[in-house]
């Protein structure tokens, strides 16, 4: 069985024991798939990147006790910073099954991150479809189910953005997961505007990932990228 460095990164955070956990495995040759996903498990965290040298950039995959993602943004964000922290370089080029992104350094302690977009389709026909799912699992009228978004980023990563009243109080509202575990709403990103003024508009979104193992992501930010 091959050994590798092993880091556990928390992103998003400073202090110690907040932000989003990530494991980063630093690997010299191509392992098995059963030792990643066995990795993976063994370590239990929300997700763990597997990173390995290429030619030019880095290879990553990500995966969860459970199975492997097409994408994850909070454990590149924890492979980037790993990397960094061994070289010298600005950039850095990491590329995945599902296409290549940008890692460059900001600072000591910041990492940019470049994602390709993915667009999003509302329409009627998916809130009639979701919308009753998606009431039903939060515990809210099907009234304030305002409007569903539908995305796909390909292998498999489809997903449904539902945006909600913002009467509604979704950071305390208790969910019916289940609900969620399906192939077609593999991530599950609920919204409402809640307030805001001059200029500023304040949001609030939960993330539920149960299909993949992931209960409730605590902090996802490639929902809330800006596009360049």
């Amino acid at each position: 069985m091959p050994t590798a460095p092993l880091y556990h990164v928390n992103a998003f955070t400073s202090p110690r024991a907040r932000g989003n956990p990530a494991g980063v495995v630093l690997l010299e040759h191509e392992p098995d798939e059963e030792w990643y996903a066995a990795t993976a498990a063994d370590l239990n965290l929300p997700a763990t990147a597997f990173l390995r040298p290429l030619e030019t950039g880095y290879a990553i995959r990500w995966f969860t006790p459970t199975r492997e993602l097409p994408v994850c943004g909070h454990a590149t964000l924890a492979a980037a910073r790993v990397l960094f922290s061994q070289t010298s370089a600005g950039s850095l080029e990491l590329r995945s099954t599902t296409g290549s992104l940008a890692a460059e350094r900001v600072s000591d302690a910041r990492v940019g991150l470049r994602f390709p977009l993915t667009p999003t389709t509302v329409s009627a026909a998916a809130c009639a479809r979701v919308g009753p799912l998606a009431a039903s699992a939060l515990g809210c009228a099907l009234g304030a189910v305002l409007a569903v978004a539908e995305f796909d980023r390909g292998a498999g990563n489809a997903g449904v953005v539902v945006e909600l009243d913002g009467a509604f109080d979704l950071a305390a509202a208790v969910l019916d997961l289940s609900l969620f575990k399906r192939r077609d709403t593999h991530m599950a990103v609920v919204t409402q505007a809640t307030g805001g003024g001059g200029g500023v508009l304040e949001v609030t979104s939960r993330v539920f990932v149960p299909f993949v193992g992931v209960d409730e992501d605590p902090v996802v930010r490639t929902l809330r990228a800006t596009p360049q």
